[in-house]
């Protein structure tokens, strides 16, 4: 009975790892902007593309669009904004099994550093892999860190 039972968590465990791995933080949320970093940033067919060096921002796109153009693993993190009235960040804490690791506040915004198990993108030596960057009206939400400006 008991390794009934650790069977049964550990394939749940996993739907939950593949499901969160192919779906799009935020997807259920009215984003004002969502999107994704990648590491090749050449030869893609997009618009709304920002260079930040270490990686490029593509917004406007689903998740499986880019996927058409880029190969396996460039995909390096995502990323949503939304206004703070269409979010219940308790309700998204803990869909995603957040844990906070450290918040700061820094010229009005403050930044909620997570780490999430079920997320597939990670920073080396850093214990968070969400980011949380709350303004006055508005927020962003990225995983494994916001890249670039917020």
């Amino acid at each position: 009975m008991k390794k009934l039972v650790v069977l049964f968590f550990a394939v749940v465990a996993i739907i939950s790892l593949i499901s969160f791995a192919t779906c799009e933080i935020g997807e259920e949320y009215e984003a004002t902007k969502s999107g994704v970093y990648v590491k090749n940033q050449e030869n893609l067919p997009f618009e709304n593309m920002l260079e930040y060096g270490y990686a490029t921002e593509i917004s406007g796109v689903s998740k499986a669009e880019i996927k058409k153009y880029i190969k396996e693993n460039e995909i390096v993190g995502e990323f949503f904004e939304v206004e703070k009235n269409k979010i219940d960040l308790n309700q998204f804490a803990k869909d995603f099994g957040l844990v906070v690791v450290e918040r700061i506040v820094a010229g009005g915004t403050e930044n909620i550093y997570c780490y999430c198990a079920l997320l597939p993108y990670r920073i080396e030596n850093r214990k968070s892999n969400l980011q949380i960057a709350i303004r006055e009206n508005d927020l962003t939400i990225a995983t494994p860190i916001i890249m670039g400006s917020f």
